[in-house]
């Protein structure tokens, strides 16, 4: 079933929330989640989980956790959820580090 429609686009500018473990990536998600006031905010990086927590009020989860969620609410099936987080892991070098371990 195809949900495009409920997904919203936002335009962002450079980040100005940066530091030695927020790239600007993370930094402009940051910046977008406090202007939007979102509940959550979803990250592939453990290392910089710390410094993303201080910087939003939004609850900030690494994206390992949203799929175990979408799983035990049977929102997904766990052998493709597996099976993609095999194909994310090899693309992305997860393979041995902790998101991969915690995943």
């Amino acid at each position: 079933m195809n949900q495009h429609h409920r997904f919203t686009i936002h335009e962002t500018g450079d980040a100005t929330i940066t530091s030695s473990r927020i790239d600007e990536g993370e930094g402009t998600a940051v910046e977008l989640a406090n202007r939007e006031q979102a509940a959550f905010l979803i990250t592939d990086d453990l290392r910089a989980l710390p410094e993303l927590r201080s910087a939003t009020d939004a609850t900030v989860v690494i994206s390992p956790i949203v799929l175990e969620a979408l799983v035990k609410r049977d929102a997904l099936d766990r052998t493709d959820v597996l099976s993609k987080l095999e194909d994310v892991a090899e693309n992305r070098d997860w393979l041995g580090r902790p998101i991969y371990r915690r995943a």
